[in-house]
């Protein structure tokens, strides 16, 4: 507070107004009403009623923002209060007394009483356009474009948006009319499934937003380029911006675009075919943010979760669902989605065989179908052709087959298209035109062979991506813990803090020993073996073989020390800084690990298989010095007169990914298998097998860094496995 009031002193009232409307585009809205308050005390006692009714106006703007993100009504029944208030004190300019109308008209809109803001609206327009008051024009246009847009008047809203926009760069209006205005010409364009449209739209709105200010525009361009990917089939692209849609939604606190994005999650599992995962992310939606979606949002859930519903044969479910859709469509009137839900219904009845129902639930889809190119129509025809093959009339059922197989393939559904063609078969067979009835039974079994394995590869990438999710979906739980106990645990934070610290202090100065200490030893041995080398090759004619030997003793301790503090520097490194996470293909990471090892599988003639291993959450350079230490054991501990087999072996648990070396070497005795991991312990001399006693230290310090374990089960002479943990 001591704060603002610095940085607005000398009564700077624009400077107040300003940063108000900053704190409400950066979606800070304590902030916001703590400006206003601010702004109250300095007007007050000025008799400024024209700096007062700013002040309730801007609270109006910071209200109504509120109340998008919340669908909290108690919000804007207090702003239909304040605003009533402002109108009665009649000491409003014309500019306030319509800015003061036209916030009634939007909170009427957001309160779910669209017919009083039509009708405050329509009074409110001739008069600001008789005026010429641009600002509130662009507003009242948007206002009148976002109605349009949710009485599902596709053509009018775009109308009335587009001229604003025009209008808005014309007049060079407040830039937040020309985000809002992008923002539902794309939700428009969705609706009409014009997604190059949509794409572009959503372009031209990042190019007008700051990363820190327009969070919540943002939110709203990632989601939108989530359902552009999903209309050209990239899941995960469309998985990837959802997701980060949905995280900065939630960093902002808009419900309402949260439930967007969780839906449009639900929508990308239906198209990978992951019935249930979508029926739990739309059910999700529907009962924790019923609040704030609108009852377009609503509709399509129900629509949604009836044809899923259809698909899993659960009809009585399927029925509800869509019934519900149905009527809160005709209530809002909402013309060009009911014939798709009355084909939907029609169709879910012919399937139970019920065709008294179906024959009269579509006979009202066409009553309400407006135009032969009306999305959803094919599935009409469909229905239409199944009920004349039920009543015998084989021409008529063949003419809708026929239109309704040339409109799935206008509109792409696979799904549609296969089954036009099994019932053109059934038509034909019973026509007795067996040749006809013969090429549309094949191309049925073609087409329904692609469509299986797109389904089957569908499902596959939703395997895939499902344990990204989950992983989210923890992280987001964890981040949302943490905000929950931030209070309790402020001062065990800070204290964290200054031992983090000291640790990185630490760290670094143990960093830099270990390098000075490395450096400083290496040195002399460096100096040692040198020497050695140049006396033996000057002198080497003149020495004796017990001489030449020693001196061989010599450039062998030379070597083993050498190694000995490379693998001590390399032990004294692990741990050393936190690791980073990230995903994680390990077939890739053997890739690397085999080309590493490359020269020392080839000396020894090695053969590694291994079974399909699968992505996993940790750190690369951990996880390619663990397994290659692994594996260069699993060659270097085999006989001579053995070829070195090596594989990789995979097993998912509850919490942890398993993964196995498996080699057929020497072995090792039960007694001292726990030995093993311990610094310098080696079972055999270096003349037998060379080393230092450290690589399985080093990979029980890395998997404990990790979170995971290592064990082993071994039987002499005949090889040994080892297994380690990473955490899920």
């Amino acid at each position: 507070m001591n704060q603002s009031n610095k940085h607005f002193e000398g009564n700077d009232l624009v400077g107040f107004r300003q940063q108000i409307q900053t704190e409400i585009e950066r979606c800070d809205f304590h902030k916001a009403h703590s400006y206003v308050d601010l702004l109250d005390v300095q007007i007050k006692g000025k008799d400024d009623s024209a700096e007062a009714a700013r002040a309730v106006l801007l609270r109006g703007e910071i209200y109504l923002k509120q109340a998008e993100f919340s669908g909290d009504v108690t919000i804007l029944q207090k702003n239909a209060e304040n605003l009533q208030k402002l109108i009665e004190t009649k000491h409003l300019s014309n500019y306030q007394f319509y800015k003061t109308q036209l916030l009634l008209a939007q909170n009427c809109f957001r309160n779910l009483k669209p017919k009083e803001g039509e009708n405050i609206l329509s009074k409110v327009i001739p008069q600001i356009e008789k005026e010429n008051l641009k600002d509130l024009i662009l507003e009242a246009r948007l206002l009148k474009g976002e109605m349009m847009l949710e009485r599902f008047s596709l053509e009018e809203c775009q109308k009335y948006v587009e001229e604003t926009l025009v209008l808005c760069r014309k007049w060079k209006g407040r830039p937040i009319v020309e985000r809002k205005s992008l923002e539902t010409l794309s939700i428009a364009h969705t609706r009409h499934r014009n997604l190059d449209e949509l794409f572009k739209l959503t372009e031209t709105l990042l190019q007008h937003c700051d990363e820190k200010l327009h969070k919540d525009h943002i939110a709203v361009a990632q989601n939108n380029i989530g359902i552009y990917y999903i209309g050209k089939s990239s899941f995960r692209k469309a998985l990837h911006h959802f997701s980060k849609g949905l995280d900065m939604a939630r960093s902002i606190q808009h419900q309402a675009l949260e439930a967007k994005c969780l839906i449009n999650i639900g929508t990308l599992y239906n198209y990978m075919c992951n019935d249930q995962e979508a029926l739990r992310h739309f059910d999700k939606v529907n009962k924790a943010f019923s609040h704030v979606i609108t009852n377009y949002t609503l509709v399509a859930i129900l629509y949604n979760m009836g044809v899923i519903y259809k698909k899993i044969e659960d009809y009585a479910q399927c029925n509800q669902h869509l019934l519900q859709a149905y009527y809160l469509s005709k209530s809002m009137d909402y013309s060009k989605i009911v014939p798709r839900i009355l084909t939907q219904v029609s169709n879910s009845y012919l399937k139970q065989g019920n065709i008294e129902k179906a024959a009269y639930f579509e006979e009202e889809a066409k009553k309400c179908f407006e135009e032969k190119e009306s999305y959803g129509i094919h599935l009409s025809y469909i229905n239409q052709g199944e009920l004349c093959l039920k009543r015998g009339d084989l021409d008529e059922a063949e003419k809708f087959i026929k239109e309704a197989r040339e409109k799935c393939l206008t509109y792409n559904d696979k799904i549609a298209h296969v089954e036009s063609l099994e019932i053109l078969a059934r038509i034909y067979e019973q026509k007795e035109d067996y040749k006809k009835a013969y090429i549309y039974s094949k191309l049925y079994n073609e087409k329904e062979k692609e469509l299986a394995k797109e389904i089957r590869d569908r499902q596959m990438l939703d395997f895939e991506i499902r344990y990204e999710t989950k992983e989210k979906e923890q992280a987001i739980l964890s981040l949302q813990k943490e905000v929950q106990y931030k209070e309790l645990l402020i001062d065990k934070s800070r204290l964290i803090e200054q031992q983090n610290e000291k640790l990185k202090v630490f760290n670094e100065e143990l960093k830099q020993f270990t390098y000075a200490v490395g450096h400083d030893l290496k040195q002399p041995i460096r100096m040692i073996g040198s020497y050695s080398a140049f006396i033996n090759k000057i002198y080497y004619d003149k020495l004796d073989d017990q001489a030449r030997e020693f001196f061989g003793f010599i450039n062998g301790g030379v070597k083993r020390i050498t190694l000995l503090i490379d693998d001590l520097m390399e032990y004294a490194r692990v741990g050393a800084e936190t690791p980073i996470m990230e995903p994680l293909d390990l077939e890739i990471i053997l890739a690397a690990i085999q080309q590493n090892l490359a020269i020392q599988i080839k000396e020894q003639q090695a053969e590694i298989s291994y079974r399909p291993l699968p992505f996993i959450h940790s750190n690369k350079i951990l996880i390619i010095q663990l397994l290659q230490n692994l594996v260069s054991n699993a060659i270097k501990f085999t006989p001579k007169d053995r070829i070195p087999q090596v594989f990789i072996g995979y097993q998912l648990e509850s919490n942890a990914h398993v993964i196995s070396i498996q080699d057929n070497g020497i072995g090792i005795p039960k007694e001292q298998q726990e030995r093993i991991f311990t610094i310098f312990q080696r079972l055999h001399t270096s003349e037998e097998f060379e080393g230092t006693g450290i690589g399985l230290a080093v990979c029980q310090k890395i998997i404990r860094r990790l979170g995971g374990k290592i064990w082993l089960e071994s039987e002499p002479g005949k090889g040994s496995c080892f297994y380690f943990s990473i955490p899920r």
